[in-house]
């Protein structure tokens, strides 16, 4: 498991709020707690259908969640469908995750694995963000053009991803095949051993965004490793430029 610096984990936020393609979440932080408060009152104790509406659209509109598709799930079927997913998972978070939970966890990702189609099988990109916004402090956002295609294309990230750990987990799950549904599970089983090998990343993502958000956002410790690896694979090594 990879060891990052208080001060590589600062750097990482820093050019994560700079960057031009992720700055606007900084910008206009008002609009993702708003998103953020709608998913809790959607998936809370008031299971309210019409926040979850404006997660739905907000995902189907701004955030092109079923865009390419062969079909998808309507509003009320997915609503449906989530609220089903294991209840002891809803406010788990990566560091509180133990084996008995992993289980669970590949079921819930199994239950909503339909919820996009595609002509080579389910949408990570689908089921990652409507998982998330379901429980933020466990479910990662699994992009593919950004954290699949340029995150752990990075080698000293990819190989986190079959590290003795995951394999592990994957072998108790009776997890043979390397199917894209397992992947996300890698990602996951990854994201638990970082913060747990890590604990600077939650406390620094605490301390820097609990002014700007509120503390419910900053307790959200899959979106806190989602932000860092984008911000961290940013930053060179010393003495190297990385040219695109």
């Amino acid at each position: 498991m990879i060891s990052i610096t208080e001060n590589a984990v600062n750097s990482a936020f820093d050019y994560l709020e700079r960057h031009d393609q992720y700055s606007r979440w900084f910008a206009d932080s008002q609009a993702m707690l708003d998103l953020y408060e709608a998913a809790e009152r959607a998936f809370g104790a008031e299971r309210n259908l019409h926040d979850f509406e404006i997660v739905y659209k907000e995902l189907k509109g701004k955030w092109q969640v079923f865009r390419g598709g062969q079909g998808h799930w309507t509003l009320e079927q997915t609503y449906s469908i989530i609220q089903r997913l294991p209840g002891e998972l809803r406010y788990r978070s990566l560091s509180q995750l133990d084996a008995n939970d992993l289980a669970e966890v590949w079921a819930a990702i199994q239950s909503v694995r339909d919820i996009k189609r595609l002509k080579d099988g389910p949408s990570l990109v689908a089921i990652s963000k409507f998982l998330h916004f379901w429980n933020p402090r466990l479910f990662v956002i699994f992009d593919s053009d950004v954290v699949e295609c340029w995150v752990f294309r990075r080698k000293w990230l990819g190989q986190e991803l079959d590290t003795e750990a995951v394999r592990t987990v994957l072998e108790q799950l009776g997890l043979e095949d390397d199917s894209r549904l397992v992947k996300y599970l890698r990602v996951l089983v990854f994201a638990r051993e970082f913060v747990e090998h890590n604990a600077c990343v939650l406390k620094i993502f605490r301390n820097r965004y609990s002014a700007r958000f509120n503390d419910t956002i900053c307790s959200y410790e899959a979106l806190a490793v989602e932000w860092l690896l984008l911000g961290l694979v940013e930053i060179p090594p010393p003495g190297v430029e990385v040219r695109r």
